[in-house]
């Protein structure tokens, strides 16, 4: 059993075997398709040879034996036996049961005529002329239009049969019916064969399916875990190593400077330096061990945490020696590197050590779980810093953003974004500090300064303006109470849109509630920001009165990518227009996206497609 375990969990098999799948599904619904083809052309066949055969009878036997008078007072005609022998030699010929014609008298069925059987035939059994009704005809035949052709099946003592009665009009203006059947025994052969030749067509696609599964997916297995530059393994082709090892340990590599030599010589020289390092790595790295490409000028190195793994020391100081001819330049390289150990985090924790060893200058680094706490705490400490001085000095400043109306076609108001400006004209957004702002007590400062800019904003400028507040900001008694105050009597407080940022989740909805019915007071509109992230409560929201609902922007990017994520979007529009919210798409970079947008009938757009975030007023 360890073998097809193996098997199982190779991902060249699993691929195969999904590919193999489908393709035979296609198949199979490719050969039922043709198979219920053929046998709606069996049927039809029939039945076309059914009314050809009635057709055929009514102009052999004529209207000599279609009359008016009682049945019972007629006996049989002289030409009679030779009628019936007439018909029999045509039913053979036609390669029919049986060719008959009827006459409807009284609600039910007389047979005027029929073919006979050869032992009939010889022994002279001519007792069809009006002799008994003909019942096994369906009760729905009375009921049928007397102007089209009536096919049934039926069953008798001769047996299960097809048949039809096509209505014919005799010169003297007599109506009966000309009918003609086929034993079902044969209509079954023909379906029979027919459907023996779809499983034999059915056997030999599927026996040609592996070779042509193979055909494609081998190539296409290859192609998708192999860069293409180096034909190294990709970043793909590591993730599923990464899970077969038992105790990986990770070796990230940067070239130094490989900006530089691309700038100054030229993307295909830098290619070509590429090259020659993964050249260089495959020769200096064990043969146990695996290189792979994760893109641009970085790599990697797997292997299992053991004295036989890669020496890291050996690697980086053979790599820093070497020295290649490209193009008629002497290059000499080098590179620094990251390395981590165990299956938890272990690319991320690999590229915080490369960071870590960047920034001191080292040629490489372990990682360690204090690194990690190091680096962290050293950046939360130095945006803190930063920001009391941005305050002190006044470098904070409210950028506009412009939101696009896509029904009237204008702009129709403005989202103020907060910006740390330095001397030197450095601009930084509040991803990199806004973290940090929460952990400290400068963050109220920063929704104090936000909510100034936006009023002096839609008073010097006329239009409405979006404030985002994070869920601390309303649960925070005395920050909620601050913001309150502040608008009280502000002038123009009812152009301003408070923008409640939701992926961060929202867990005290009555607290919410009562601060949006508390601002309405003001005329201040209230939006939920980042819908559609993990922390989207359909149910939650629908409880809360607000006007807007702006879409993540991950999820707009990928609109006209993610078939996913179009369907989390169609359904947040169907969701909003249900309880009347205006719908705001951010993240609208191009004009493709924007008409993907006003197709799914979004209200209003904001993106870089309609003008980055300025530190200007409108104009």
């Amino acid at each position: 059993m360890v073998l097809p375990c193996k098997l199982l969990r190779s991902s060249r098999v699993r691929m195969f075997g999904t590919g193999l799948l489908v393709l035979m599904l296609v198949l199979l619904v490719l050969s039922s398709y043709h198979y219920y083809e053929n046998r709606a052309q069996v049927l039809k066949r029939v039945d076309h040879d059914l009314l050809a055969g009635a057709l055929a009878m009514s102009y052999s036997v004529g209207d000599a034996f279609h009359v008016e008078a009682d049945p019972t007072q007629h006996p049989l005609p002289a030409d009679y036996p030779q009628q019936i022998t007439t018909l029999t030699e045509l039913d053979s010929e036609l390669q029919l049961d049986f060719l008959f014609s009827v006459v409807k008298r009284n609600g039910k069925l007389y047979f005027t005529l029929s073919s006979l059987k050869d032992q009939q035939l010889a022994a002279g059994d001519y007792h069809h002329y009006f002799a008994k009704p003909y019942a096994a005809v369906p009760a729905d035949f009375f009921s049928h239009p007397c102007d089209k052709a009536y096919f049934f099946e039926a069953q008798d003592l001769l047996g299960s049969y097809r048949a039809v009665l096509l209505p014919r009009v005799s010169v003297s203006g007599q109506h009966y019916y000309a009918g003609a059947a086929i034993d079902v025994a044969v209509i079954s052969t023909a379906l029979a064969g027919t459907f023996q030749r779809a499983l034999v067509q059915c056997v030999l696609l599927l026996l040609l399916a592996f070779p042509i599964t193979g055909m494609f997916i081998w190539p296409l297995q290859c192609q998708l875990y192999t860069d293409e530059l180096t034909s190294l393994a990709n970043r793909e082709r590591l993730k599923k190593d990464i899970t077969a090892c038992r105790m990986p340990q990770l070796m990230l590599v940067d070239i130094d400077a490989f900006k530089d030599i691309n700038s100054y010589y030229g993307v295909h020289v830098g290619d070509q330096v590429l090259i020659k390092l993964a050249d260089a790595l495959r020769v200096l790295v064990p043969r146990e061990s695996k290189i792979y490409r994760l893109g641009g000028d970085e790599f990697a190195l797997l292997s299992e945490s053991s004295p036989n793994g890669i020496s890291v020391d050996y690697v980086v100081s053979r790599i820093n020696e070497l020295r290649f001819e490209i193009e008629e330049t002497e290059f000499r390289i080098s590179i620094t590197a990251g390395v981590a150990q165990g299956k938890e985090q272990l690319m991320e924790h690999a590229d915080l050590a490369l960071k870590e060893a960047k920034r001191l200058l080292k040629p490489y680094k372990f990682y360690s779980a204090y690194l990690h706490t190091v680096l962290s705490s050293r950046a939360n400490l130095l945006w803190t810093y930063r920001l009391k001085e941005s305050i002190e000095n006044n470098h904070l400043t409210a950028y506009f953003q412009p939101i696009h109306d896509n029904k009237l076609n204008v702009i129709s108001h403005y989202e103020a974004l907060i910006r740390i400006v330095s001397d030197d004209g450095t601009v930084a957004a509040p991803g990199f500090f806004m973290d940090a702002a929460r952990k400290s007590r400068v963050y109220n400062q920063l929704t104090v300064f936000m909510l100034d800019a936006a009023l002096e904003f839609v008073q010097r400028n006329g239009c409405r303006c979006t404030v985002n507040l994070l869920i601390d900001d309303i649960l925070v008694e005395e920050s909620r109470q601050n913001i309150i105050d502040r608008i009280r009597k502000a002038p123009g407080r009812e152009k301003l849109i408070f923008e409640i940022v939701e992926s961060e989740g929202i867990d005290n909805y009555d607290v919410i509630k009562m601060f949006i019915d508390q601002v309405r007071i003001y005329g201040i509109a209230v939006a939920i920001d980042d819908f559609g992230t993990g922390y989207s409560n359909f149910d939650h929201i629908s409880q809360l009165d607000i006007d807007y609902i702006k879409i993540d922007g991950g999820l707009i990017e990928q609109l006209n990518s993610s078939a996913r994520a179009r369907t989390i979007v169609e359904s947040i529009i169907h969701f909003a227009k249900e309880l009347d919210i205006k719908i705001i798409a951010e993240y609208v970079s191009d004009a493709a996206l924007q008409r993907s947008v006003v197709e799914l009938g979004v209200d209003y757009s904001q993106g870089y497609y309609w003008g980055k975030p300025q530190p200007s007023t409108v104009s």
